[in-house]
């Protein structure tokens, strides 16, 4: 089976990114997913909330600029 996506640019870039981009935004979130999963069957560092969403804030911006290939 073969398929193939037109996009209308730029009108359509959000649409055009997230199909280029889909598969790698699973991974990060399956990735995410199991450090949860992790964190709470073996504990973690975190002493509070803010901290423990800050946390995720980092993993995501950090997930995300590797697979757009952001330098920081």
């Amino acid at each position: 089976m073969t398929a193939t996506l037109t996009f209308d640019i730029p009108e359509e870039r959000e649409l055009h990114i997230r199909a280029i981009y889909g598969m790698d935004y699973r991974g990060l979130i399956a990735d995410l997913d199991n450090e949860c999963r992790m964190a709470i069957k073996h504990g973690h560092k975190h002493t509070s909330p803010e901290e423990t969403l800050q946390w995720v804030r980092d993993f995501i911006c950090e997930g995300l600029n590797d697979i757009h290939d952001i330098e920081t």
